[in-house]
């Protein structure tokens, strides 16, 4: 008897590296998208790319014959991850408003470094040592990168509110 396709994970490296970056590069056309799309409330610019993760959900679901809309017992837990995903895009796509592209996409890579001191804060994990055996498991986040250090962009409407409460 074979083993089953996932039992090789090894096997599907390159397919895995293939997937993460169309994904990078889908967060950055969506981050340019955003940048794009103006002066367009925030809420329709997410609107807007939930409309899209709906049909790309459905589409796959309907390909693997899966009922998305199945009952679990985990109904609690999913509408507070989908709450909370939506806050994470609703706030990603406020920065992009407010910073350069290059600066709200350091900050989104930040989230799994916020995600491992929540595990340890909320849950109890226990930190280990990372893939390469340090027990540091972000490093390169003592010192990140700032592409636009120091140059805040305010967008028109946000820099008038300033003035006006520097001006009381």
């Amino acid at each position: 008897m074979a083993p089953p396709a996932h039992a090789t994970a090894r096997d599907d490296l390159p397919r895995a590296l293939v997937w993460m970056l169309v994904s990078g590069l889908s967060f950055a056309l969506m981050g340019a998208a955003v940048k794009l799309a103006g002066d367009l409330p925030v809420g329709v610019k997410v609107f807007f790319r939930n409309l899209v993760t709906l049909a790309i959900t459905t589409t796959t679901a309907l390909r693997n014959r899966a009922n998305p809309l199945a009952p679990t017992p985990h109904l609690k837990l999913l509408l507070v991850r989908a709450f909370c995903g939506l806050g994470g895009v609703y706030f990603y796509f406020l920065a992009l408003g407010d910073l350069n592209l290059a600066d709200a996409s350091l900050l989104n890579k930040t989230s799994p470094f916020f995600a491992t001191l929540f595990a340890v804060a909320l849950l109890g994990e226990r930190p280990g040592r990372g893939a390469g055996g340090e027990p540091d498991p972000h490093p390169g986040l003592r010192r990140p990168p700032q592409p636009g250090a120091g140059r805040l962009r305010l967008g028109p409407h946000r820099r008038d509110g300033i003035r006006a409460r520097a001006q009381r």
